[in-house]
C-alpha cells in the first residue's frame, strides 16, 4: 500500500493531483476548505445552518468526483470550489421556486 506524505511536505498542487488518483489525499483539501465553504453558503442562504452544511457536503461531493477534471489555470483551487458552491446554492433557490406552500385554515 502506499504511504502518504506527511502534509507539510506537499504543496497544495501536490495533494490535488494526488487526489486525482487517491481520494484519500482529498480529505486534506476538505479539512482545508470546508470552514470558508460553509460560512460562504451559509451567508447566501439566510443563515439556515443545516441546509448549509447539506449544501456545503454536497459541494464536496461534486468536487472530489470531478476533480480528475480540475486543471490549473493560474487561479486558486479555491476558486474552482467558490464555483461548484456558488451552483449548489443557485439550484438550492430553483428547488425552492418549485416548491409552494399554501396554509390552509
Amino acid at each position: 500500500m502506499f504511504k502518504k506524505k506527511p502534509i507539510a511536505n506537499l504543496t497544495e498542487n501536490e495533494v490535488i493531483e494526488l487526489a486525482k488518483s487517491r481520494p484519500d489525499y482529498f480529505g486534506m483539501l476538505y479539512d482545508k476548505y470546508f470552514d470558508q465553504i460553509f460560512r460562504f453558503i451559509f451567508k447566501r442562504i439566510g443563515g439556515n445552518e443545516s441546509v448549509a452544511g447539506d449544501l456545503s457536503q454536497q459541494t464536496f461531493i461534486k468536487a472530489m468526483a470531478n476533480i480528475s477534471k480540475y486543471e490549473d489555470r493560474g487561479f486558486p483551487f479555491s476558486s474552482w470550489l467558490y464555483r461548484i458552491a456558488q451552483n449548489e446554492v443557485l439550484m438550492f433557490f430553483r428547488e425552492q421556486k418549485k416548491h409552494h406552500a399554501i396554509a390552509i385554515e
